[in-house]
């Protein structure tokens, strides 16, 4: 079983506990990731383990190699846990106390602040010398597109070729979206890449926000993660668009995070309408995800339908957004 398997990667990182005095909690048991914390019932909660079971066939999708150098590189620079050791199938690291972020509390003043200031820390880290530096967004997203295969004729993917998403349709709209963003010339950091509201972990009690699940982190265009988070805000259960920030929202929110950054070369302007052309590749980019989730999973999680939601709003948006983008492009 999941927790017994625990137990014996934990029993060999803390000696002195036994398998009869350990209390569990299981996070997730779905396709892409299993993960339980264990701790010792004398012990704290806090100081509890992570055991994470990687899921069936996600690692055509993760790099779970580069994934465990992340975790290393980030943590001395707080950014990260402390991994404690890596198995054929998965990895034990340090457990991040206090809760995920909800689409109510997201948007609290204590939160976006320290989500904003955390942010700015990750995305100052400087890259090391030798470090492909390229933007990882468009290469990972043609990487799904080449493992997703031709649809078939399942009821989970008719659905999807009724609303005429096709692989042709995303490959059409990646080369559009690819090149309004080359346009903007945007720099290149160390990004996170996956900020869903579950990724967001609030600390009340010292208001600090720390980010967990670096399977994604990566060289990535500077303003993706501020509208791939902001893409994040509508929620999963359900996914309510009415939550998406308003601009008002996000103008403030931007300035907070360049305030904890260097000096910057770009107007207020350009990141707002920078962010927005990103949020469109967001939706791109999960969508297509999904879809090839939806190939491989077995849980009751239905991806090809989430996959619809965000072409849906891909598409919904794509003006409205490419408008604002139009704006900074000559910055």
């Amino acid at each position: 079983t999941l927790c017994n398997d625990a137990a014996n990667v934990v029993t060999a990182i803390r000696t002195k506990w036994r398998k009869e005095d350990l209390m569990f909690q299981v996070y997730t048991e779905g396709i892409t990731n299993k993960l339980v914390g264990v701790w010792h019932k004398d012990g704290l909660k806090d100081e509890q383990l992570l055991v994470r079971v990687y899921g069936y066939k996600t690692d055509l999708f993760i790099d779970r190699d580069a994934e465990k150098a992340n975790i290393k590189f980030l943590h001395p620079y707080g950014c990260g846990p402390d991994l404690h050791c890596c198995f054929s199938n998965g990895l034990c690291y340090s457990f991040t106390p206090g809760v995920p972020v909800t689409p109510q509390s997201i948007t609290q003043e204590d939160v976006c602040a320290a989500t904003a200031r955390q942010l700015a820390k990750m995305h100052s880290i400087p890259m090391k010398a030798d470090q492909d530096q390229k933007p990882t967004l468009f290469t990972k997203l043609q990487r799904f597109l080449d493992l997703l295969p031709d649809f078939d004729s399942s009821e989970r993917i008719k659905r999807v070729i009724k609303e005429g998403y096709t692989k042709t349709f995303i490959e059409q709209e990646k080369r559009s979206i690819q090149s309004v963003v080359d346009r903007l010339g945007c720099p290149i950091v160390l990004c996170h890449n996956d900020l869903l509201l579950g990724n967001v972990i609030w600390r009340q009690e010292t208001d600090s926000i720390n980010f967990i699940d670096f399977e994604y982190f990566a060289p990535n265009y500077q303003p993706y993660d501020i509208a791939n988070h902001f893409c994040e805000f509508p929620g999963l259960d359900p996914v309510d668009y009415g939550r998406y920030p308003s601009e008002e929202f996000q103008r403030k929110w931007i300035s907070r995070y360049l305030s904890h950054l260097p000096e910057q070369q770009r107007s207020l302007d350009w990141w707002v309408g920078a962010v927005a052309v990103l949020a469109l590749a967001s939706h791109l980019f999960w969508g297509t995800w999904s879809l090839l989730q939806a190939q491989h999973s077995h849980g009751d999680f239905d991806y090809a339908q989430y996959g619809i939601i965000r072409l849906d709003e891909y598409r919904r948006q794509k003006d409205q957004f490419l408008a604002l983008s139009a704006k900074c492009s000559a910055e």
